[in-house]
């Protein structure tokens, strides 16, 4: 059952949809501006008089609770400005739709595709101005027709933020670091992932063990999460030898990120956290397109690496195989490295060189309030 959450019924200038990444949504916001957050996974609620004369209007026009409550809350409210950081929600089309006079934006978080199947399908309805990781989302969205909507391609705000943070990183800390994509729910894609993870990673150990590399598995749990013990037990079986150092995550010192931005090469199956880097100019390895981009089809996502070059792309999970590529990214020349990726980062994962997507967001919502 969801908690119920009073919210002051102070009028504000920007609502924040969702709780989720509140940091790195905040330092979008101008700072003069003021602000609330709609905590949508809870049942929001404001003790007034105005609020329940709203929700009784708006039930009556929709006949729906829910809807009724989170409209009744934006009338109350008065939000010039509408931001999530959960851009596939259905809820942010909707509040575009009733609200057509706010600014409603919505920031990339995660990989996207076109596909309904995938377990990370794009929202097919528009908002105001949707800030994507790159070209490739863009292009997604004219694929459903939807042109009625600003896109602007900016890179990731959840890189954006760890670079904001005072990060202190050895460079080189480790050769390799493994992004950990652990998961305890099992049907065909995930089993399939699992064992794209473990191959890959039994392979890594095998080559660290054989030639003295260091390793680093950035996991996806933190010490606090209730599997936390499971992804360590599951690395743990993996790694008879020793032969890697296991970082648990934490948000709020960014363990993952620095762990990945610490190390020579990041190998990954299809992590969301993969592209920031590579869009970052690092040294990347997807396993995905490996036996014939199997698990890049299974998960509906070929078109999230068919436009990577192929030293980004593993072939095979075999050591052998695999081994190949790490020479060949530890050979090459950065300035080599960063033209042959540069097409790349502009479709998937397009980074500015002038402003950061906090600031592009920022100098955007700041325009839309002087205006008001």
């Amino acid at each position: 059952m969801k908690k119920i959450k009073f919210l002051t019924s102070k009028e504000v200038e920007i609502l924040i949809i969702d709780e989720s990444n509140y940091q790195g949504i905040k330092i979008c916001l101008p700072s003069s501006a003021s602000f609330s957050i709609l905590p949508v996974r809870e049942i929001p609620l404001i003790f007034n008089y105005s609020f329940i004369v709203r929700v009784l209007v708006r039930f009556f026009n929709s006949k729906k609770i829910k809807e009724a409550i989170l409209f009744a809350l934006i009338d109350v409210l008065k939000p010039k400005v509408l931001i999530t950081h959960i851009d596939n929600s259905n809820l942010m089309s909707r509040f575009h739709q009733e609200f057509p006079s706010k600014l409603t934006i919505s920031v990339q978080n995660a990989l996207r595709t076109l596909s309904k199947h995938s377990e990370a399908p794009i929202n097919p309805a528009p908002v105001s101005i949707f800030y994507g990781f790159g070209d490739f989302v863009g292009n997604l969205y004219k694929e459903i027709g939807i042109h009625n909507m600003e896109y602007v391609s900016a890179g990731s705000l959840l890189y954006d933020l760890f670079r904001r943070s005072n990060y202190k990183i050895k460079e080189d800390e480790y050769d390799f670091c493994f992004i950990s994509q652990y998961v305890t729910v099992h049907d065909s894609k995930m089993d399939m992932l699992v064992d794209y993870n473990s191959r890959t990673l039994k392979s890594l150990v095998q080559i660290c063990k054989e030639f003295g590399f260091s390793l680093a598995i950035a996991m996806r749990s933190e010490i606090s999460d209730p599997e936390y013990i499971d992804e360590l037990d599951y690395f743990n079986q993996i790694d008879l030898y020793g032969a890697f150092i296991k970082i648990p995550n934490n948000l709020s010192t960014h363990s993952a990120y620095k762990a990945a931005a610490g190390s020579k090469i990041i190998i990954n199956s299809h992590s969301t956290m993969g592209f920031e880097f590579l869009g970052a100019g690092k040294k990347v390895l997807f396993a995905a397109s490996a036996d014939n981009f199997a698990l890049a089809h299974s998960w509906d996502s070929y078109e999230n690496f068919n436009k990577l070059p192929s030293v980004n792309l593993l072939d095979k999970l075999t050591p052998e195989s695999i081994l190949s590529k790490l020479r060949t990214l530890i050979s090459i020349d950065d300035d080599e490295y960063i033209e042959k990726i540069k097409n790349a980062c502009q479709y998937y994962m397009n980074y500015s060189s002038e402003r950061t997507i906090s600031e592009i967001i920022k100098k955007r919502i700041n325009k839309f309030l002087l205006k008001k």
